[in-house]
């Protein structure tokens, strides 16, 4: 499977810009305009973990679309918006924040 991921403040940065923006379009596709597999986001959380982590593999569910990832040319051109943050540093950022919250839990 195949999914467009993107970093909390990218999204609530395009979002601010939607809500001031005055042009004809009302719909606006918001990702980062590429797909990541479950694989490839599975590597990534090994590689920032340094670790390697148990999988358990499964047949798809057949309702799932395989592959799903945005245009965002239309956010680029009337919001002159694109995410700023890669997915990676998004990740990392992202399991940091875990990190510290279940450090704050177990004081």
């Amino acid at each position: 499977m195949v999914r467009d991921y993107i970093y909390i403040d990218d999204t609530v940065n395009a979002l601010t810009r939607a809500m001031t923006y005055e042009g004809p379009y009302q719909i606006f596709n918001i990702g980062s305009g590429t797909g990541r597999s479950l694989i490839e986001i599975l590597n990534s959380i090994q590689r920032i973990l340094d670790r390697t982590v148990e999988v358990n593999y499964h047949e798809g569910r057949t309702i799932d679309v395989p592959s799903s990832f945005l245009d965002i040319t239309r956010a680029a051109n009337e919001l002159r918006w694109r995410p700023q943050i890669s997915f990676e540093d998004g990740l990392e950022r992202t399991i940091a924040w875990l990190r510290d919250q279940a450090a704050v839990e177990a004081q």
